[in-house]
C-alpha cells in the first residue's frame, strides 16, 4: 500500500488500493480530477458496500479536507482514527489534527497531534505541527486577554464615564441651586430696596400730607386772626353802608314830599306867602 499523510504545507494524497471495490476507483479517479464533492460520494459509497475498511473514511475525509469541509472531514478521521491498523491510526489522527485547526478548534486539534506522537513521538512533522497550534494558542490567548483588558477596560471608562456625567450632573444641580438661591437673595435685596423706596416714597407722601394739612391749619388759623382782625373794619364798613342808605332814604323821601306839594299847588293853587318874621336876639348879656 502507498499513502502520504497530511503535513502543514504539505499535499494530501490517498491510499490507493487497486483491489477495492468500483466506487473507490470511481473516488480516486474523481479525486485526481479534483471533483472532490463527487470523490467523496464515491467513497461514502465505498463505506457503504465495504463496512469495516476503514481506509474508505480516511479517503473521505482526504476528500473532505481539500474541499475545505472541515466538518466532514473530522467525523471521516475520527472515524478511521478508530482503525486497529497502526499506520492508519496514526496518519488519520495526523489529519484529523489538521481539520480540527482547520474548523478552529484548537485545543482539540492539539490532543490529536498529542495522541499521534504517543505513537509516533520522533516525528518532527508532528513536533512543527504541534509547536505551531501552540503558537496560535497563544496568540488566541493573548487576543482573548487583550479583548477582556480591552472590554474591561470599556466597562471602565464607561463606568467612569457615567460617574463623570453624575458628578456633572450633580455640580450642575448644586450650581443651579446655589444660582438659584443667589438669584433668590438677589431678587429678596432688589425687592428689599423697593419695598424701602416704596416705604419712603410713602412716608414722603405721609408727610408731605401732613405738612399740607399743617400749612393748611396754620392758614385757616391766619385767616382766621385776619377774619377777627377784620371785624371792626366791616363793623365800621357796615355803619357806612347804613348811614349812606339812610341818607338815600332820606333824599328819596324829600323828593318824594316835594312832588306831592307840587301835584298839590298844581290842583289846589299857590298858597299865599307868609311874611317872615324877624328872630330876636336873644341876649343874655
Amino acid at each position: 500500500m502507498k499513502r502520504k499523510i497530511l503535513v502543514f504545507f504539505v499535499g494530501v494524497s490517498l491510499i490507493s488500493f487497486s483491489l477495492f471495490g468500483d466506487e473507490a476507483r470511481r473516488g480516486e479517479k474523481l479525486f485526481q480530477e479534483e471533483k472532490f464533492k463527487e470523490s467523496s460520494e464515491a467513497f461514502l459509497n465505498a463505506e457503504i458496500d465495504e463496512p469495516s475498511q476503514l481506509e474508505h473514511a480516511y479517503n473521505r475525509g482526504v476528500t473532505e479536507l481539500r474541499n475545505k469541509n472541515y466538518e466532514s472531514a473530522t467525523e471521516a478521521f475520527t472515524k478511521a482514527s478508530q482503525s486497529k491498523d497502526e499506520g492508519l491510526k496514526k496518519d488519520s489522527l495526523f489529519n484529523l489534527g489538521h481539520a480540527l485547526y482547520g474548523k478552529g478548534a484548537l485545543e482539540d486539534s492539539l490532543k490529536a497531534f498529542d495522541e499521534y506522537l504517543k505513537i509516533d513521538p520522533k516525528s518532527k512533522e508532528a513536533e512543527e505541527n504541534k509547536s505551531w497550534i501552540e503558537k496560535k494558542i497563544k496568540e488566541q490567548k493573548e487576543k482573548q486577554d487583550q479583548k477582556k483588558d480591552s472590554e474591561e477596560n470599556k466597562d471602565k471608562k464607561d463606568k467612569q464615564d457615567e460617574q463623570d456625567k453624575q458628578d456633572q450632573k450633580k455640580d450642575s444641580e448644586e450650581n443651579k441651586d446655589q444660582k438659584d438661591k443667589q438669584d433668590q437673595k438677589k431678587d429678596s435685596e432688589e425687592n428689599k430696596d423697593q419695598k424701602d423706596k416704596q416705604d419712603q416714597k410713602e412716608d414722603s407722601e405721609e408727610n408731605k400730607d401732613q405738612k399740607d394739612k399743617q400749612d393748611q391749619k396754620e392758614d385757616s388759623e391766619e385767616n382766621k386772626d385776619k377774619k377777627e382782625e377784620e371785624k371792626p373794619n366791616k363793623g365800621e364798613s357796615s355803619s357806612k353802608d347804613k348811614e349812606e342808605q339812610e341818607k338815600k332814604a332820606t333824599k328819596d323821601e324829600i323828593e318824594r314830599l316835594l312832588r306831592t306839594i307840587d301835584n298839590m299847588q298844581k290842583v289846589y293853587g299857590v298858597p299865599p306867602k307868609v311874611p317872615q318874621q324877624e328872630k330876636k336876639l336873644n341876649k343874655d348879656w
